[in-house]
């Protein structure tokens, strides 16, 4: 056997580490799903409590507020106090608004964000905002944890808390940022993805992972773009190396 011959099939290492989507869910079982996300919402809700709604940590999060509020009472904008005095709301009290024809807008920036929070808003107010943030914290722990699980077996669980409890996602799932959705929407994309690299298929479902979660990543967080521009461009080495590989062999 020549040296050449002895190297493993990069199909059959592929097919060892990377398993098919249907595969990923039905291995996991509604029995996890059950087990886990409800569990990870719970202490989710509990640090929250513990945190408490009132107050903020940055200027992002007041602004955030002051925008559901304005969308409670059935707009986006309210009346600057002193248009003449400052028109284009550079010494605003509020940072990063914006701002034209004598009316403000807290968080116009990204629309997405605070019409995201409503519909909890509407039902249990301020709280509602932060278990909106919550809830996204969760689902993209659960989707970062189904990536896991495609590539090792028996992965899920460990990589679905060591998500919630032991990296950023924490801080995100008790300030009122888009971060955790926008993370969330981005492990919706790496799902997508993974199911046309590993399948070498790009079916409907694969499509629209991918595109609704760059949609949504993007219309949450600016620098999401970073992410799938940075995203593209692994994927597009990937494919160079692979050409190189099956040339070379």
């Amino acid at each position: 056997m020549t040296a050449l011959e002895s190297l493993p099939d990069p199909a059959r290492l592929r097919a060892g580490l990377d398993t098919p989507s249907k595969a990923v869910v039905s291995r996991l079982g509604w029995s996890w799903w059950r087990l886990h996300v409800p569990l990870g919402l719970v202490v989710v809700i509990v640090l929250q409590l513990f945190v408490g709604s009132e107050g903020f940590v940055s200027a992002d999060e007041q602004v955030s507020h002051e925008q559901v509020e304005y969308l409670a009472a059935g707009s986006w904008t309210r009346p600057m106090p002193e248009p003449a005095i400052d028109p284009d709301a550079r010494w605003h009290p509020m940072n990063g608004v914006s701002a034209g024809d004598g009316v403000v807008a807290p968080y116009a920036k990204h629309p997405a964000f605070p019409l995201l929070l409503v519909p909890l808003d509407a039902l249990f107010g301020r709280s509602g905002r932060f278990l909106t943030v919550g809830l996204g914290t969760v689902f993209a722990a659960s989707m970062l944890a189904v990536a896991a699980e495609r590539r090792r077996h028996g992965s899920a669980s460990t990589a679905f808390w060591m998500m919630l409890m032991g990296s950023p996602l924490l801080l995100h799932a008790v300030v009122l940022w888009g971060h955790s959705w926008a993370i969330a929407f981005a492990a919706v994309a790496i799902f997508g993805v993974q199911r046309v690299v590993s399948e070498r298929r790009c079916d409907l479902v694969a499509l629209a992972a991918v595109g609704g979660g760059a949609i949504g990543a993007v219309a949450l967080r600016s620098d999401a773009l970073l992410f799938f521009v940075l995203l593209g461009a692994t994927l597009a080495i990937d494919g160079l190396l692979a050409r190189w590989w099956r040339e070379t062999l």
